[in-house]
């Protein structure tokens, strides 16, 4: 049977063969060995005295090589290498091990403690008891004075954007110390009709808010038109419809139809509400300088302008007096209420 190839650097080469046997020596090679043997034992003996250490002195043990094992119910903990000036915050890559370093390993802190996230919020938390309610709405300014009203449709759509810019800046900071975000809505003004994601531009609503894409359509020239109604129409319209958005941003849009409730009912609770927030507004808004006659003007707006989906007159009202008194988010929220929401 031949042997098997060398691999490199010839470790695994057959062992040689053994000598063969020779003839017993004579008696006096014998004795001579035997001698030798003696003397060599004296020798090593007089070696061990002369290397035993002076009387008193101790001998020190030589160094440990082994490390005493941890106990059972302690086990090891890996640890990451000590740092060096040149190390990084980032960990080292991880090496692949090779035939000249077969065992190259790195070794990895144990993960931490897993965090629990919050269930996730029903319709009814959203709707009911919205994060945004504990928090007030703060006064603000506004660059945009109600009047003089836009002419044209250029004008119309720079006086909507500026209006929006204060509600933006009203309402930015109750929201995020709610943990919602605020983008500011887009703006189209159109003439005729306008195709959007909600569907066509409504007759008799030329102004209205789209939620699936956060924009607030106006038909040019609805500005001016409520402006003309009364003094502070063409803000009121505005801050309506702003409040849809922050309907939409904290969620209360899209939970409001999962309800077991009736559309008819779910609509007049958005619109309530919407009511309520827009006149909140009024308030914070210093620029708006509201008044009494404001007050009167908005009755009669509102009893010109009632309809199925808004609400009865006395709801709409009931809504709006309510945020003229307060700052509150929570005392908007009609959708715990059984009174005034018809």
């Amino acid at each position: 049977m031949s042997a098997p190839p060398l691999a490199p650097g010839g470790w695994n080469r057959w062992p040689a063969a053994p000598p063969p046997r020779r003839p017993s020596r004579t008696l006096i090679g014998v004795l001579i060995g035997l001698l030798a043997a003696i003397l060599v034992v004296s020798a090593a003996g007089a070696a061990l005295v002369l290397v035993r250490p002076p009387p008193g002195s101790v001998a020190r043990p030589p160094p440990a090589t082994t490390v005493a094992p941890r106990p059972a119910t302690s086990p090891p903990i890996p640890r990451s290498p000590t740092p060096t000036a040149a190390s990084t915050a980032q960990p080292p890559p991880t090496a692949t091990p090779t035939a000249a370093n077969p065992t190259l390993t790195r070794f990895t802190l144990s993960p931490g403690p897993t965090t629990t996230t919050a269930p996730p919020a029903t319709a009814e938390d959203i709707l009911v008891r919205n994060r945004l309610y504990s928090r007030r709405i703060p006064p603000s300014e506004c660059s945009q004075p109600p009047r003089p009203l836009p002419t044209s449709k250029k004008a119309d759509e720079r006086y909507l954007k500026r209006v929006i810019g204060c509600m933006s800046a009203a309402y930015r900071a109750p929201l995020e110390a709610a943990g919602f975000t605020i983008p500011r809505p887009d703006v189209v003004v159109y003439r005729g009709e306008v195709q959007t994601p909600c569907g066509q531009g409504l007759k008799g609503y030329p102004v209205f808010y789209c939620p699936s894409n956060q924009t607030i359509y106006s038909s040019a020239g609805s500005t001016a038109d409520y402006g003309e109604t009364i003094r502070l129409g063409g803000y009121w319209i505005v801050f309506h419809e702003y409040a849809h958005h922050v309907q939409r941003r904290i969620g209360v849009l899209n939970a409001a139809y999962t309800r077991d409730e009736e559309q008819l009912q779910i609509s007049r609770r958005i619109e309530l509400q919407a009511d309520c927030f827009m006149a909140m507004t009024g308030i914070s808004v210093r620029a708006t300088r509201l008044n009494d006659l404001d007050r009167e003007e908005m009755v009669r707006w509102r009893e010109a302008a009632a309809d199925q989906i808004h609400g009865r007159t006395a709801s709409q009202l009931y809504w709006i007096n309510r945020g003229f008194a307060t700052d509150s988010f929570r005392r908007c929220s009609t959708w715990a209420a059984t009174n005034h929401i018809r």
